[in-house]
């Protein structure tokens, strides 16, 4: 017989939230998993709320919601967070000073900090972000280490070498850069 798993017993009417990973969990790149809007569809039947987290910051929380609902997935703006988020947050705690970013990443990153109040700038920042991008470009990697070799603070959105995808490519992502 097999030892049973402490999950086997476990009371799914004591949950009230879950927090849900979209890409590579809910769907692979545009592809959309087999057994995702069933899933989702018996939280929402148990009364089991849930919010979408990333450390894909590719793209803002618009276009997010727009990725989501032309897979078939209903999501307000406010029940999804990115590493962009969670960078902003860093920042306004611990770098509150930093106002004007030079920003490495694709325009929905750069979107997510001037909504949240940021300059992005190509000159003269105070501190610089560095992200997936998928229109990296040998300049614009040479501005990022030059600004990071003046001695600014830089924070990188997410530590992931490659970026999962449903194409036959390797993207690499932030933690490559």
């Amino acid at each position: 017989s097999l030892p049973q798993s402490p999950l086997m017993n476990f009371d799914l009417a004591r949950i009230r939230h879950v927090v849900l990973d979209m890409d590579g969990t809910m769907y692979l790149g545009g592809t959309l998993f087999p057994e995702t809007l069933p899933f989702l569809a018996t939280l929402s039947r148990l009364g089991i709320g849930y919010s979408f987290v990333t450390n894909n910051c590719s793209r803002s929380r618009r276009e997010y919601v727009k990725h989501l609902r032309e897979m078939g997935i209903e999501a307000p703006p406010n029940s999804l967070w990115t590493s962009a988020h969670a960078t902003i947050f860093h920042l306004r705690s611990k770098l509150p000073a930093i106002g004007r970013l030079f920003v490495l990443g694709t325009p929905g990153l750069h979107e997510e900090f001037r909504e949240a109040g940021f300059n992005i700038v190509d000159l003269d920042p105070q501190g610089v972000i560095v992200g997936f991008d998928s229109g990296l470009n040998y300049d614009r990697l040479a501005q990022t280490a030059y600004w990071i070799a003046q001695g600014l603070p830089y924070i990188a959105t997410h530590p992931d070498r490659v970026c999962p995808t449903d194409r036959p490519i390797v993207l690499p992502d932030c933690g490559a850069i």
